[in-house]
């Protein structure tokens, strides 16, 4: 093969696994992918700081809720609980334009008391419960959830 083809290949090569790279690691959606995993893992490590990293200041959804009673009710369920299994499947996320973006997916959650009783909380046994989160790209460049829907048990 001529060596300037193959320098061509291998610089081609390069670039698009650059582009590729860049999109997996640095794109707002795999920021956002790796946000939400390490809030449900803090979560599941009963971590209040660490989850409460990806909740906004100006969190608030139609039940009147605010990012104080997410943090208070984090807090009551640590107290309630001794252990957390989440599982988020079939996730999406739409990047709405380049401070907004939308994470919809598929949530179970699985409580354990300290008598070591399971709980179903979100979800059912057949399928999660679809969660709606809207982020917003906050001024120090984080994005955050500013409104959640879908996580309240139905009446």
């Amino acid at each position: 093969m001529n060596p300037k083809i193959r320098l061509m290949a291998v610089f081609s090569a390069c670039l698009l696994g650059g582009i590729a790279g860049y999109a997996y690691f640095f794109s707002s959606k795999a920021i956002i992918r790796r946000a939400i995993a390490s809030s449900k893992q803090s979560f599941e490590k009963r971590h209040m700081a660490g989850f409460m990293e990806i909740i906004s200041k100006n969190f608030s959804d139609e039940n009147g809720f605010s990012s104080a009673d997410i943090q208070e009710g984090t807090g009551q369920a640590f107290s309630s609980f001794e252990s957390f299994k989440i599982t988020l499947e079939n996730m999406e996320i739409t990047i709405i334009d380049k401070k907004t973006a939308r994470c919809t997916c598929l949530a179970t959650v699985v409580a354990t008391t300290h008598e070591k009783e399971k709980y179903l909380v979100l979800g059912t046994t057949e399928s999660g419960q679809r969660i709606d989160l809207d982020l917003l790209k906050e001024s120090d460049g984080h994005w955050r959830v500013v409104r959640a829907r879908g996580y309240a048990r139905p009446s």
